[in-house]
């Protein structure tokens, strides 16, 4: 009976200290995932006449691709998407397929709609095609913030090529989620 007593105390003592939320806090699972998202590129050039082809040519080398990034769309957070806690970026890799010999692309920016440029890349050819920039921790968890409130993000890829082209972008974010066990 005094075994069965102290449990007793033990317990009520336990429930009164933590509390529900304190044992949900408590109760979080770390998940290491990648945020990824490609951006077809595609510069033809089309039918002009030969006065047409110079200024053609300079307004067919810029592009602009905008795409989303969503928590429900990653395979390792499904499960978790009602009770995420935390996300936290860690690291941006830019890879850059496609491109032939000779295809240069001169600059690429990757920005976030709502928080603005987070990196700049210069010089991409088929051989220097793949990028892993220093991105402030600041600009990272700005996105982070933005990613767990919005529960997406717009990514918006702007660059000039020197010449027609066609090619993938694949942007790859690693991150580390907290997500909670219990409801």
């Amino acid at each position: 009976m005094s075994r069965i007593y102290k449990l007793i105390v033990i317990f009520t003592l336990l429930a009164t200290t933590f509390s529900c939320d304190k044992i949900k806090e408590l109760a979080t699972l770390s998940i290491s995932t990648k945020f990824e998202t490609d951006f077809p590129i595609s510069i033809t050039a089309a039918s002009a006449t030969n006065s047409d082809i110079v200024a053609l040519n300079a307004a067919l080398t810029n592009f602009v691709i905008s795409e989303e990034i969503r928590i429900q769309d990653n395979f390792d957070l499904e499960p978790y998407l009602k009770k995420i806690k935390e996300i936290d970026l860690n690291s941006v890799v830019i890879t850059v397929s496609g491109l032939t010999p000779g295809q240069t692309i001169q600059t690429v920016s990757l920005s976030v709609a709502g928080i603005g440029n987070i990196i700049t890349i210069n010089n991409i050819t088929n051989e220097n095609n793949s990028f892993s920039p220093t991105v402030p921790k600041t600009l990272l968890d700005q996105v982070s913030a933005k990613l767990l409130s919005d529960k997406k993000i717009v990514v918006t890829v702007e660059g000039i090529a020197t010449a027609p082209l066609t090619g993938i972008i694949k942007l790859a974010i690693d991150a580390k989620v907290v997500a909670y066990i219990l409801n």
